[in-house]
């Protein structure tokens, strides 16, 4: 369930608290993948109509965010899951993020497209004490 390409797009950039002035502290981000029917996750799920389920989603912004150079995105906190429509196997699924550093964490907001269509809006949340 891996993404297979992942772009930065332009790093917005202002000083963070304490921190210097041009210091990127928000970033733009992009990954792609596309599933195939084959995928050992989507047995069962539902037989003769196969459809990514909601976690399979969350588990790509998640990996966006650690090939984005999240430190440790080892336990988050889902704050936010909007299924917009079904995503099945054979569709690009492109993950757009945004991810911001804050004093007491970094927070992620996501906007998923199954072939250029709304899918899903996923944020997470990475407190600080766990990074």
């Amino acid at each position: 369930m891996m993404l297979r390409a992942l772009t930065v797009v332009e790093p917005e950039s202002r000083p963070e608290p304490g921190g210097t002035a041009g210091e990127p502290v928000a970033r733009h981000v992009r990954g792609t993948v596309v599933l195939s029917a084959d995928e050992p996750f989507l047995r069962g799920h539902y037989p003769g109509l196969p459809v990514v389920p909601g976690f399979g989603l969350v588990q790509y912004v998640h990996e966006l965010a650690a090939a984005a150079a999240v430190p440790c995105p080892g336990l988050a906190e889902l704050t936010r899951a909007r299924f917009l429509s079904p995503v099945r196997p054979g569709e690009e699924v492109a993950v757009d993020a945004r991810i911001q550093r804050d004093h007491d964490g970094v927070r992620v907001s996501a906007r998923v497209s199954a072939d250029d269509r709304p899918a899903a809006e996923i944020a997470l949340f990475y407190p600080r004490e766990v990074l």
